[in-house]
């Protein structure tokens, strides 16, 4: 037993003394708090750590009384590590690949198949992002970064500290697939018996699922409140991304307008939304924005999860109707 353990042991049963149970009760309870210190548990799903192969931590007490001396005992090991001289700090070990850490043909923007939400983001400096809304993708930042890379196998630092071997190989062009192999914060989980097909979004859409299938045509019109226009939207033909929505730190109704699968990173356009009655929302860029033209718009209309825009000439868009789809 080390020196921490020694003093959370000790720690424990001072906590206990007055509670009914027994001295085998109070060693589950030591097994019980050292085990979940120990080896943090993780949950696949959706995305790298704590929203999918990111695993949610979570270990279910066998009966209540352990769960609420447990408990009690955490709050105490953290009085008791204070005790202890901190770590020195260790340096950032620097990223190691034997090749570039997104290969061309995966950098972009992609989508977990037309049932999923979720919108995946690959730089070529190895930032990696995974946003279930428009709100997440307008952010700008990454949590997860592959640290390296062999072959088809890629090492993602993710936010909770965890590191994730991920296999990702191009099934054919526009369409990879995605399997996570192992993590270290539960060395227990192995390889997934099934790869998820991320579908590229932009640049060069994957047309040979969903969104090559041809989009509603709508009557020209006006978005009646802005949560219509909320979503990140792809017009197929042209691989164009505009999303809209609020980022969690402003609360203001922004944009950002990309052709290029960089948005979230480095987006062609970023601006405000306006919202008036009667007309269509208008766009205004940033005043510190690089581009020089104006998205503008003379009827936007939103059916479901398809929206249809007019520009005229002179604007950012080729002037005429362009239907968009909501991938997010």
């Amino acid at each position: 037993m080390s020196i921490v353990e020694a003093r959370t042991s000790a720690a424990l049963h001072d906590v206990v003394d007055a509670l009914p149970v027994t001295e085998n009760d109070v060693a589950r309870m030591e097994s019980d708090l050292f085990e979940v210190l120990a080896a943090p548990r993780v949950v696949r799903g959706a995305g790298f750590g704590a929203t999918g192969l990111r695993g949610a931590r979570a270990r279910r007490r066998r009966w209540g009384l352990v769960a609420a001396a447990v408990a009690t005992a955490a709050v105490v090991v953290g009085l008791v590590l204070t005790g202890d001289p901190p770590d020195p700090a260790q340096p950032a070990r620097p990223p190691v690949s034997d090749q570039p850490f997104i290969p061309p043909e995966v950098v972009g923007t992609w989508r977990l198949g037309s049932d999923s939400r979720h919108v995946w983001v690959f730089v070529g400096d190895g930032r990696v992002s995974v946003d279930p809304t428009a709100d997440d993708f307008l952010e700008a930042d990454f949590k997860d970064r592959v640290v390296s890379r062999t072959g088809d196998l890629y090492t993602v630092h993710t936010e909770d500290g965890c590191d994730e071997v991920v296999r990702i190989r191009q099934l054919r062009p526009g369409v990879v697939g995605l399997a996570a192999q192992r993590t270290s914060c539960d060395p227990t989980l192995g390889p997934e018996p099934e790869e998820r097909m991320l579908e590229r979004v932009s640049p060069q859409p994957y047309l040979g699922g969903a969104l090559g299938a041809p989009l509603p045509t709508v009557a020209p019109g006006f978005a009646p409140q802005s949560t219509f226009l909320d979503g990140v939207w792809l017009h197929p033909a042209s691989g164009t991304v505009l999303a809209i929505g609020r980022p969690w730190r402003s609360g203001l109704l922004t944009y950002v307008l990309d052709d290029d699968g960089d948005g979230k990173s480095d987006p062609d356009q970023r601006g405000r939304v306006t919202m008036r009655d009667g007309t269509a929302p208008v766009f205004r860029r940033d005043s510190a924005d690089r581009s020089a033209c104006q998205l503008t718009f003379t009827s936007v209309v939103v059916v479901h999860t398809t929206m249809s825009t007019t520009s005229e000439a002179g604007g950012c868009l080729l002037p005429g109707t362009w239907r968009w789809a909501r991938i997010s």
